[in-house]
Parts: C-alpha cells; sequence; structure tokens
C-alpha cells in the first residue's frame, strides 16, 4: 500500500445528517469509526489482516505523539434535541437448546444453564434525536470520503435502524481540532505523558484504538462530557485534586490491595489455583515475573494464576456469565479470582472505596451525608484515589469490582454501573446541580423529571401545558450541557435546596 505524504492530509469538520434517532456513547471518535470502517472493506475483499495495536497500515489519518486524529462527536449548538428511551428483549429459546442439545452435546443441559446464559432479558437505552452531529478530523480527503460513503449508519442498534445516515458533509478547516479543541481541553482521550493540556480532568483510558478494551489503559487527559463543544476550566478550580502517582493500577488491583484479608474476606493467597492433572488443558502459574503475562480481567502483571483462561472459565467458572470482561490475554490472575468470590462481590457492589475504607453508597446502607446522593451532590468529598460501584440489580450479586477503574481526579471520574463505565464531569455536574436549583426556584414550571429524566421508570416526561418555546430551550440547553451520566446520577438527589 503506497504510503500518503503527511502534506497531503488536511482537517476537516465531518457532519453527519441524521433520519433516525440514535445511541452512542460520549467518547466515540471518529477515526474509531473510520477504521471499523476500513476493516470491513478488507474483509469484504477476502484479505485476512490481523487488526493490530501500531495500526500502521491506517495512513491516511493524521497521528500526532502515538495518537490517531479524529475527535468524539459534537451537537450543534443550535441544533433541536430531543431524548426518549427505547428498550428491547431477548426472548430465551429452551426448545432451541434442548434440540441442538440432545443431538449433539453428551450430556442434557442443566436447569443452571437455562437460568443464565438463555434466560429472557430487557435493554433500556437513552436515544437522541437531532437533525445533526459533526466531528473534527485530519485525514486524506480521498480515502475519508470513500469511507464515510460507507457508513450508513453511527451508534448502536444500527442493525434495527438506529443512527441512519441520510447524508455526509466534509467542511476544509484551517485549524486542526481534531485532538485538542484548545489549550485546556481535548477532542478525545489523550495521554498525559505525551500531550500538555492545562486540565484537570484525567482518568484511565485507552490511547488508541479499539478505545473500549480494557488493555493497555494510560492516564489521559479527557474532553468534557458536554455534547456541544465546551472549554474546560477545571485547573482554575482548586478544589479539584488530581493524584500526584499517575501510574496505572486497575480498579480490581486498588481495592485487592486494600482489603484482602479484612472485614471477613479472603486473603488473594489463599484463593486455591486448581490444576488440571489429567487433560492437562490450563497450568498454574506460580511465578509470572518471567513470563509478564497481564490478566485477562485486570490487564495487571500479578505473580500467581492460570495460563489457559477459555477452558478454566469454562470448566471451574460456569457460572461467571461476565465473559465480555476477558481480553485477549490467556491468563487470569489470583487477584482477579478473589474479586470473583461471593463475600467480595456482595461487599463491593453499591460501594465507595477511598482513604482505606469502604462505605455503602445504598440509601438503607450508609450513614446520612455519606450516600451516593450526597457524593455525587459534592464531588469535592471524593479525593483521589477512590473506585465507585453502582449495582443494577437490588437483590443479586454483581461483579461491578472487575471491570472498575480507580479514580486518579475527582475533576472527572469514572463510576462503574454494572457492567458499564461512565465517567462524570464534575466541573459540569456542579453547574448542573446549580441550574437544576434556579429552574426549579423559577415560574416556568418546569420540573427535575423534565430535567433530567425518569431513569427508574425509563422516560423522559413531556412538557405537557407548559410546552413553550422558551420552556423547550430551557429543556434542551440543559440537555445539551448535561450528558445522560450526569442526568442519571443526579436522578437520586431529591433535595437541590
Amino acid at each position: 500500500m503506497q504510503q500518503l505524504d503527511r502534506n497531503t492530509l488536511e482537517n476537516f469538520k465531518v457532519t453527519f445528517e441524521l433520519e433516525t434517532p440514535f445511541i452512542m456513547d460520549r467518547y466515540t471518535t471518529l477515526d474509531s469509526m473510520l477504521i471499523a470502517e476500513y476493516f470491513k472493506i478488507v474483509r469484504r475483499k477476502n484479505k485476512h489482516m490481523e487488526y493490530s495495536d501500531d495500526l500502521s497500515m491506517i495512513d491516511f489519518i493524521a497521528k500526532e505523539n502515538g495518537v490517531f486524529s479524529g475527535s468524539i462527536w459534537y451537537i450543534p449548538k443550535d441544533n433541536p434535541l430531543k431524548l426518549d428511551f427505547t428498550s428491547f428483549y431477548k426472548k430465551p429459546e429452551p426448545k432451541k437448546i434442548f434440540d441442538i442439545t440432545d443431538k449433539f452435546a453428551k450430556k442434557p443441559v442443566s436447569n443452571d444453564f437455562l437460568s443464565s446464559t438463555a434466560k429472557a432479558f430487557a435493554m433500556s437505552e437513552e436515544i437522541i434525536v437531532t437533525p445533526e452531529i459533526y466531528f473534527y478530523i485530519r485525514a486524506d480527503k480521498k480515502r475519508l470520503i470513500a469511507l464515510l460513503q460507507n457508513i450508513k449508519g453511527i451508534g448502536k442498534k444500527r442493525n434495527i435502524g438506529f443512527g441512519k445516515v441520510s447524508s455526509f458533509i466534509i467542511e476544509a478547516m484551517d485549524e486542526d481540532k481534531s485532538i485538542i479543541l484548545n489549550k485546556t481541553t481535548p477532542a478525545k482521550p489523550v495521554p498525559v505523558d505525551s500531550f500538555a493540556v492545562d486540565s484537570k480532568k484525567i482518568a484511565f483510558h485507552r490511547a488508541i484504538p479499539p478505545y473500549w478494551s480494557n488493555k493497555d489503559l494510560v492516564a489521559c487527559y479527557m474532553p468534557s462530557t458536554a455534547l456541544i463543544e465546551y472549554t474546560d476550566n477545571s485547573s482554575k478550580n482548586k478544589k479539584f485534586k488530581v493524584l500526584d502517582d499517575l501510574s496505572f493500577e486497575s480498579g480490581l488491583g486498588y481495592v485487592a490491595r486494600l482489603l484482602s484479608g479484612k472485614l471477613g474476606l479472603p486473603k488473594i493467597e489463599g484463593i486455591k489455583l486448581e490444576e488440571d492433572k489429567t487433560k492437562q488443558r490450563w497450568e498454574v502459574i506460580n511465578d509470572n515475573r518471567e513470563k509478564g503475562m497481564r490478566c485477562c480481567i485486570s490487564d495487571e502483571v500479578d505473580k500467581k494464576g492460570i495460563q489457559g483462561v477459555g477452558s478454566y472459565v469454562n470448566t471451574k467458572l460456569r457460572t461467571f456469565t461476565t465473559t465480555y470482561l476477558i481480553n485477549n490475554s490467556n491468563f487470569i490472575s489470583q487477584t482477579a479470582l478473589w474479586g470473583m468470590t461471593l463475600p467480595v462481590l456482595k461487599l463491593t457492589g453499591d460501594s465507595l472505596v477511598q482513604n482505606k475504607q469502604i462505605k455503602k453508597l445504598t440509601q438503607a446502607g450508609s450513614e446520612e451525608g455519606f450516600r451516593f446522593k450526597d457524593y455525587i451532590k459534592n464531588p469535592y468529598m471524593l479525593k483521589p484515589p477512590f473506585v465507585i460501584m453502582r449495582k443494577v440489580s437490588s437483590s443479586k450479586p454483581e461483579h461491578v469490582l472487575l471491570s472498575s477503574k480507580k479514580a486518579l481526579s475527582n475533576a472527572l471520574y469514572p463510576i462503574q454501573y454494572a457492567d458499564k463505565t461512565h465517567y462524570i464531569d464534575s466541573e459540569l455536574l456542579l453547574k448542573a446541580v446549580k441550574d437544576v436549583r434556579d429552574i426549579l426556584k423559577s415560574d416556568k414550571k418546569i420540573t427535575k423529571s423534565h430535567l433530567l429524566g425518569l431513569w427508574r421508570d425509563k422516560k423522559h416526561p413531556e412538557l405537557g401545558k407548559n410546552n413553550t418555546k422558551e420552556n423547550q430551550l430551557i429543556v434542551e440547553n440543559f440537555q445539551k450541557l448535561y450528558d445522560k451520566t450526569i442526568r442519571m446520577s443526579l436522578f437520586s438527589v431529591t433535595d437541590f435546596s
């Protein structure tokens, strides 16, 4: 493949005009979409190409300090915006499962299997209705257009019609805003070691595609979570604190280091590593220092663990249904197995680990003034490092610890909501609390539910008889500034006085 001259790369603003509502993670970037499309085209041409971390074949998108050009998405400031919810239902197919296993399996399917993997479930998502969104990128124009022409939909659930693209517009720009918007605001997560940004919004994130992976996380300056372009002023706030040591440590590793053998929890070194003496499908590793294998869940190099993850999980951890947490490493650490034990699952669900202590965040399990809503309303109570974990189910343990991330700053920090990591932008959160308070005090008849949504019932109430143009703009402007993580978290706050 002919290498492009860097001088042929140009700065562009790329706008997608949308026919249908879309569902998309806040930190989805244009380069990740284009690279995914590139590999689809390669596969359609029956060419086998490994997805390697260096991605050296992607020469049509600019790179700076090893980071691809390509911003997160933005909504035009003057565009109309409407939010709604949608639910997806997956029904179990026990007859089909039994038919298949009866024909091929050596023993019948257990009831345990049917009550977990094959059970029905509902998944709800907030959908965004707006005419268009845009990105910034520095790329080769010809290759950029060719790839954009193949993008027919954006975001999640494209296969059922969400995020349908009707057209795209590319505009040449003098300024490159594809990696850094301005001196205080990155346009995408960028490594602290490689860029100079005057911001305290720092968190662990992956700096190269695929950005969703839990491998190779580094301390990054993080973009504002506002849906519109918004300038970061966090460096001016002396109450925002950043941890001095920004070297990587997983949430699991941090919590395990503090709580192993305490509060009735088992010790990590006491977790038995079972051998497979007969079939030798996996191997017990008692000293991993020479091999230096990283754990498939925490991405940390632990001394002890199991090599041969697939066979071990399928044989010894059949009740572990959260297999999406496992990356392509073939080693699972003793620490990760500690994190899967029932006492750890029970203690860490709905909790904050901070100052070498663990506090329950639920209404019933925490003391007055130290509940989730109190920390959300006042992020200055959070002192890095810390880990926040929230469950979806109130009745059963969830593996929230395994995918959790340690917070490096209270200016922008991760919250682990079940299997999803959300990032709270504290600068915007504090502004949102003030805005909710001011709007509720006004005579506009706009309620908290109009602004934040009813997350328990999964709906956005209509303004009804108070549906004036002025009120529509108030709600729209509020929701353009405060993403779903802020609104979902503030939903638990009952007192904005």
